[in-house]
């Protein structure tokens, strides 16, 4: 169908913001075993700010990006308690 201009009307699709929650996930790999703070809170962010763009995945990117964060800082602590020589 189109419009008065002669143009064909399309229906808009909502824009999801794919590209915050692939950022969320590769953050929350790093944040696994590189600078968990820093790619854990990134994470974090990344899926927040998806979230509020409208994309209910974005709740899952922000708790995967938590759990990626603890489990990093206490592999992380684990490994440099074992490195420690007294």
């Amino acid at each position: 169908m189109n419009d008065i201009n002669g143009f064909q009307n399309t229906p808009q699709t909502p824009n999801k913001p794919t590209g915050l929650m692939i950022g969320s996930i590769i953050c929350s790999v790093l944040a696994l075993g590189v600078i968990p703070p820093l790619f854990g809170g990134l994470a974090i962010f990344l899926g927040y700010q998806a979230y509020k763009r409208d994309a209910g995945i974005g709740q899952v990117c922000m708790i995967i990006g938590g759990i990626a964060l603890i489990i990093g800082v206490v592999v992380g602590a684990l490994w440099g308690m074992e490195n420690i020589r007294f």
